[in-house]
C-alpha cells in the first residue's frame, strides 16, 4: 500500500503528521530546481530532518547529480550511527542498475513494464473541464463524486478557494486528491 502526502518536508512537526517511524520506506524525490546541487542540498536537509527524528526505516533519496553521491554517501556515515538507512541514488543510474537487477530477476523488466505502460486503448488522459459540464456534480461531495463516472476518475478539483488550504500552496488553484467532504459547486 502506497501512501501519498503532501506538507512542508523539512519541518518536523509536518513530517511527524505523516507518522514516519511507522513507514516502511520512505522515499524523497529530487525538487526542481534551477541548479542539481541546490536540488541535492534540499533532498539531503530533509534526510537529515528524518534522521533526526530517529527514524529506522530506509530513506531513498533522488541525488541529481551523481557527481554528489560520494559526498552524500560520506555525511550520511557521519550522521547515520543510530541505525538509519539513506540510499542516495542518481537518477540517471537508476536504469542501469534495474538492467544489471534483471540479470538476477528474470521477472523483473515485465513487472516494471506493466507498471509503467499501458495496454492499447488504457492510455492516461487528464481533462480538466468547469463544473457547469458537469451538473451531476453540483452539491456532491468529492468522496461521492469519484465513483460516479464509469471509465474515468475524478483526480481533484481546480478552484480558487482551495489556494492556501492544507497540501495546497498559496498560488495554486488545483488540489489532487482533496478532502472527502469537499463540495462541488459553481463558481470555484
Amino acid at each position: 500500500r502506497v501512501i501519498f502526502r503532501m506538507g512542508d518536508c523539512s519541518d518536523p512537526a509536518d513530517l511527524l503528521k505523516v507518522s514516519p517511524n511507522t513507514a516502511r520506506s520512505i522515499v524523497l524525490l529530487s525538487p526542481e530546481c534551477d541548479e542539481d546541487n541546490q536540488a541535492d542540498a534540499m533532498v539531503m536537509a530533509r534526510a537529515m530532518v528524518l534522521i533526526s527524528l530517529e527514524v529506522k526505516a530506509p530513506i531513498i533519496t533522488e541525488i541529481q547529480d551523481k557527481d554528489n553521491i560520494t559526498v552524500v554517501r560520506k555525511m550520511l556515515r557521519a550522521q547515520d550511527a543510530d541505525g538509519s538507512q539513506v540510499v542516495p541514488v542518481a537518477g540517471d543510474d537508476v536504469v542501469g542498475c534495474m538492467m544489471v537487477q534483471a540479470a538476477f530477476e528474470p521477472g523483473l523488466p515485465k513487472m516494471v513494464h506493466n507498471l509503467l505502460d499501458y495496454a492499447e486503448g488504457d492510455e492516461m488522459e487528464v481533462y480538466v473541464q468547469p463544473i457547469e459540464a458537469f451538473p451531476q456534480l453540483e452539491g456532491k461531495k468529492y468522496n461521492e463524486a469519484i465513483f460516479m463516472f464509469h471509465g474515468a476518475v475524478v483526480l481533484g478539483v481546480l478552484a480558487e478557494r482551495v489556494k492556501g488550504s492544507k497540501g495546497c500552496p498559496q498560488t495554486c488553484p488545483m488540489m489532487l486528491n482533496p478532502p472527502d467532504d469537499f463540495l462541488f459547486q459553481k463558481g470555484g
